[in-house]
């Protein structure tokens, strides 16, 4: 009998200006509250990077996107995202251009609205082993914390 698969769940909080770096005061003050609010399984990791990254996975199936040249919200799908993913493991998104299939505009990588998640960031929270989002107030707490506000959402990874 094939073992079941199995999910690990993750949640992501980070600022909505992707170049924002918060203090460490800023960011031991948002550890000490996450503390409190998590479960004692819920590991928290605070990350940072010289470089934009993307941050979260995305679904070719199913990731949207809306242009930010002609506005249309697109499902774009595989030739377009994998090629995109490549990319962006080669170079930082704040240097990658990339060519729109509703429009054929040539945007910025940072400039494209992909929603919920995934998102840009040279900096962040994840907290492990969590499959729910934090409460708005909280939210808007980090956001205070650090001086910048934060998105957050959830990633699922499957592991076999």
């Amino acid at each position: 009998m094939a073992d079941p698969d199995i999910y690990h769940y993750s949640l992501e909080i980070v600022p909505l200006d992707c170049n924002f770096v918060p203090a460490d005061s800023a960011i031991s003050a948002v550890l000490k509250l996450l503390e409190v609010k998590c479960l004692d399984n819920q590991q928290t990791d605070q990350w940072s990077h010289t470089h934009i990254q993307l941050v979260g996975l995305i679904d070719p199936l199913c990731q949207e996107l809306i242009c930010p040249s002609c506005g249309k919200k697109d499902s774009p799908g595989c030739d377009f995202f994998f090629p995109l993913v490549e990319m962006l493991s080669e170079q930082p998104p704040d240097e990658s251009d990339v060519e729109m299939e509703c429009c054929g505009s040539t945007v910025k990588v940072l400039s494209i609205d992909f929603g919920d998640k995934p998102k840009f960031a040279k900096f962040g929270f994840t907290i492990n082993n969590r499959s729910e989002e934090l409460d708005k107030n909280t939210i808007v707490e980090i956001g205070d914390l650090l001086g910048c506000p934060v998105a957050q959402f959830v990633e699922e990874e499957l592991s076999r």
